[in-house]
Parts: C-alpha cells; structure tokens; sequence
C-alpha cells in the first residue's frame, strides 16, 4: 500500500528550488552576524551526518514555510520533507548539493493539504567524508 502512494505521488515541484539567491557579500554578512547570537539558527553537520530540522504545522489549512540557509564554508545537501500526524513522510524536495557560502539561499514551498504535521528541512553533509559544515538558517511560517 504504501509503494502504491509513493507511485501516484506526482513528481516533486523543482521550480521552488532555488527560488531566490541573496549573494552580495555584505548581504551574507548580514545575515551570518544576525544569526549568530540566536541560538536555533545555527547547526553543525558533521561530516557523513544528516540534520534534520523539524518546523511544525499547527494548522488544518494551508500554509506557507519560508527558509533562507547559508553555510560558513563548503557546498551542504538541502531537502525538504512533510511528516503528518500519523507519522508518514512524504518527500517535497529530493535533497539536492547547494554551494550556500557566498549566497543566502532562500526559497519556500505551500502545504496545501488541510492537514497538521510537520515539514522536515534536512541538512545533508553524508558526501563530506573530511570536513563538517556550520549552516546558518532561518524559518518563517505564515
């Protein structure tokens, strides 16, 4: 049953992915020294690890997730995942390797279902056999 929901799942909607590129140098300082001193804006990957940040959905309509990443140094893996209440994660985004340190990358995705759950962004540096990644991110929801 599940393969069968995976079959009928249309393909993921790539147009999103990057959807906006803030790359001026004083932009991404900008950015690095606002998030520096917050302390869920930034993660440590280590090398051959995924993290994975889980931004919950409260609501039963729809909403918007918006995020804006940026690594200290080196390319990070970026996906994006929808867990709903009965705990099935369904895949939005195939993770995908971003050169993220001079660009802030941003993009957003809208969950249209009338459902409650929670989006999974994954952070992953499972490529990196020598060298973990700091990543600075932030999360809007509306």
């Amino acid at each position: 049953q599940q393969q069968q929901q995976q079959q009928q799942r249309p393909p993921p909607d790539m147009s999103s992915f990057p959807k906006n590129v803030r790359a001026t140098p004083e932009y991404v300082a900008q950015f690095r020294q606002q998030l520096a001193t917050q302390p869920h804006a930034r993660v440590e990957v280590k090398r051959g690890e995924v993290v994975t940040v889980r931004v919950p959905k409260d609501h039963d309509q729809p909403q918007q997730l918006t995020w804006e990443y940026n690594t200290e140094e080196y390319d990070i893996g970026f996906g994006l995942d929808f867990e709903n209440s009965e705990g099935l994660v369904v895949p939005l985004l195939p993770v995908m390797r971003v050169e993220s340190t001079a660009q802030v990358v941003c993009a957003q995705h809208t969950q249209e279902a009338a459902q409650r759950g929670a989006w999974l962004l994954r952070f992953d540096n499972t490529f990196s056999y020598f060298r973990g990644k700091t990543v600075f991110y932030r999360v809007f929801v509306k």
